[in-house]
């Protein structure tokens, strides 16, 4: 029951519209899958990361450290202002994203999650109700990884697909706006709340 709990809430979080979904969506709007799919990438590895530090206590120490936690947000709003700004006023977001190299589709991707210090208190909330043992970290955290790619590796397949991609291209412009619009006020609640 607990594993079904746990990828239930790992999904829902994987759903949700925020600065992840923005990145993914970017990058497969610019007609590249591959960029997508190492955003998707670059956004799991992150993941892990934020699930290993959160099962080692360090979550507890960012909660614990307003100092450590605030600077965390802080650069975290930066970086999320930056691409917001990036896909709503660039004349063209999506030939933009389409030079960029795949590496930096990874990075992004990875940075995107990494900056955002809502992760590790979503993931030391979760840990903090769910393990009943140890021994199931492993097991708990390859769940969480891997629902996470596959969502996100879903949806650029789907908004990538041959059919599907002429009438996302369509609204392209609106939907880059918005997404950067999105962003601009994901930074903004980071910042002020």
């Amino acid at each position: 029951m607990e594993i079904f709990s746990l990828s239930l809430i790992a999904l829902i979080g994987a759903m949700s519209p925020g600065p992840d979904f923005a990145i993914v969506t970017s990058y497969a709007l610019a007609g590249s899958r591959k960029k997508a799919l190492l955003a998707s990438l670059g956004i799991s590895l992150a993941i892990l990361i934020h699930i290993a530090y959160t099962f080692f206590g360090l979550a507890f120490v960012l909660q614990e450290s307003k100092i450590l936690f605030r600077s965390i947000q802080i650069v975290g709003a930066i970086y999320l202002s930056y691409i917001g700004i990036k896909l709503l006023f660039s004349k063209n977001s999506s030939a933009n994203l389409r030079v960029e190299s795949s590496n930096r589709a990874f990075i992004t991707g990875f940075l995107t999650n990494m900056l955002n210090p809502k992760a590790s208190l979503f993931f030391l909330s979760i840990f903090s109700q769910m393990f009943s043992c140890n021994d199931l970290f492993f097991l708990y955290t390859a769940i969480i990884v891997m629902i996470t790619l596959s969502w996100f590796s879903f949806l650029s397949y789907i908004i990538t697909h041959q059919t599907l991609l002429p009438v996302f291209l369509r609204f392209q412009k609106g939907i880059m706006k918005v997404m950067g619009a999105a962003l601009l006020f994901i930074a903004t609640l980071v910042l002020f709340f």
